[in-house]
């Protein structure tokens, strides 16, 4: 059974649905102007797909409008590939504006279907697309000419599957000339789709069963059933245990199986983090799961950094992942966050403990004295300073907006209780275990509590899922992804940006995404 596979759609050729599609897939074929689109329609379908953090394809096919591609034409080698580097590296400059990064080509319609069956028009296309940028994958049938050229000439490969298209014997589609060759019944089309990602095969037009590779499903974008297909197949796999992902993340984690942890959250770092981890070892995010899974009390995890009247999405994403860790290990964990976070935990059944600015020791030494924990983590929480003060990354002292949470800390190392401490920038509860070296080799007032155990990540968040990963329990990106907006939506921001996004530290979704997908080793 595929454990992981991803959807795409065709998309800016003109359809009014492709704002509602859109959503529901992983990967967009965009078309390029050629054989239906615009520059314009090409931006606004690459800034949706940004929106929605939606990997990018171009879809380039024959100058033929008038028949949307799907009439043979007959063209030299030549010509054929210039005409696919014209429209690739069209995408691809559109894409570097918009700040996103183009992943495949997808061939359309009869120039798809003429060069999967003829090795010199697949080269000629393969050779167009390296001159744009060699690291772009060739989304095509596992058989056919296009995927045996893309693989001869070092291009990366998905394979592709139809969700709404009939086969021939050789794995080729069904021509649209033939009855039966577009499936417009849903649940024919669930049926064909679970058969193909999970079983690996498919029932040909002829009846015959065949074999096939199926990293991608294709639904088509001007199949007028598209929106209907796209939500009834993605809930089907997902029913089957299917986890929906873009392709070039299959290949992001087997790269990074040999990663440790550590070098994955520590990826893009631009804070010195990654100064910090030859100073900490190489196994503390295994000395952490250790620690805090070892106890028999429940585990109080603190949470929430004010940017200016509003809670950052840095730290609670991070909270609730390693709180499901938490309780899936059978501990019960409890989250102790400032008020700017109310709403954010109700609904996720941890128990929580809301504390205020003006809240002062006695309140803290109470929960500690209720709870009895065995164990204490902090991810992107504020800490004082030598001075005593509580400044940002930018050396502003919000002392005034603060929750004091660091007074947990003090009370639980005084009882023994161990703590471990999760941090971005040197300020955060637990990096005073690393004072000296951060101001030394830093140069910032780092905060002055520690912690017996710190983990560093290029995002406190980022250390958070790392950390759910060495308990054994690595977190899924469409509950990160939800989370994420949830809290949005309660009134999180963006911490750099200052803006209501789903995204952390100014880093894009897919960046996010791809953090949390590389951490799924088992995968």
């Amino acid at each position: 059974m595929t454990n992981y596979v991803d959807i795409n759609c065709d998309l800016g050729e003109g359809m009014t649905t492709d704002a509602q599609v859109i959503p529901l897939i992983t990967s967009a074929n965009v078309a390029c102007g050629w054989h239906a689109g615009s520059p314009e329609i090409m931006r606004q379908t690459v800034k949706l797909a940004k929106e929605y953090g939606i990997r990018v394809g171009a879809h380039p096919g024959f100058d033929d409008k008038e028949n949307f591609g799907r009439t043979e034409v007959i063209m030299s080698a030549a010509d054929i590939e210039e005409m696919t580097r014209l429209q690739v590296k069209a995408l691809a400059d559109i894409c570097a504006e918009e700040g996103v990064k183009l992943q495949h080509v997808k061939p359309h319609g009869a120039l798809y279907n003429m060069a999967s069956k003829d090795i010199g028009m697949a080269k000629a296309i393969c050779r167009g697309i390296i001159a744009v940028d060699p690291s772009l994958y060739m989304l095509a049938p596992d058989s056919s000419c296009l995927a045996g050229a893309a693989r001869e000439m070092g291009l990366p490969v998905a394979c592709e599957v139809f969700a709404d298209r009939a086969y021939e014997e050789d794995g080729s589609l069904v021509s649209r000339k033939k009855p039966g060759a577009v499936i417009t019944d849903a649940d024919i089309a669930i049926e064909r789709t679970l058969k193909m990602v999970c079983e690996g095969s498919v029932i040909c037009a002829s009846g015959k069963e065949i074999k096939l590779n199926a990293d991608s499903v294709c639904i088509h974008g001007d199949n007028p059933s598209a929106i209907e297909f796209a939500g009834k197949i993605r809930s089907a796999l997902e029913a089957e245990g299917v986890i929906i992902e873009d392709f070039s993340s299959f290949a992001e984690r087997r790269t990074s199986i040999d990663e440790s942890i550590q070098d994955i959250v520590l990826r893009h770092s631009a804070r010195g983090m990654d100064i910090l981890r030859k100073e900490l070892g190489e196994n503390c995010f295994e000395a952490a799961a250790e620690a805090l899974l070892e106890g028999l009390g429940p585990v109080l995890v603190l949470t929430g950094f004010d940017v200016g009247g509003a809670a950052e999405t840095d730290g609670p994403p991070g909270a609730y992942a390693v709180c499901k860790a938490l309780r899936a290990e059978g501990i019960e964990p409890v989250i102790v966050a400032p008020d700017i976070c109310r709403g954010f935990f109700e609904e996720t059944g941890f128990m929580v403990e809301y504390v205020s600015v003006a809240d002062e020791r006695p309140r803290y030494e109470g929960i500690i004295d209720i709870y009895r924990p065995s164990a204490l983590l902090s991810i992107e929480c504020l800490g004082r300073n030598r001075k005593g003060t509580y400044l940002n990354f930018r050396n502003k002292d919000i002392s005034s907006i603060t929750a004091k949470l660091d007074n947990l800390f003090d009370l639980a190392r005084a009882r023994g209780i161990v703590t471990v401490g999760i941090g971005d920038g040197g300020n955060e509860i637990g990096m005073g275990q690393m004072l000296p070296v951060i101001e030394e080799k830093l140069g910032i007032a780092a905060c002055d509590v520690p912690s017996d155990i710190l983990l560093v990540a290029t995002t406190s968040n980022w250390g958070a899922y790392g950390l759910a990963a060495a308990m054994g329990h690595p977190v899924r990106w469409s509950d990160v992804k939800a989370f994420t907006e949830h809290i949005v939506s309660a009134g999180a921001i963006d911490g750099v940006s200052k803006l209501p996004r789903p995204t952390v530290d100014g880093f894009p979704v897919e960046t996010d995404r791809s953090i949390v997908l590389s951490l799924d080793l088992k995968g």
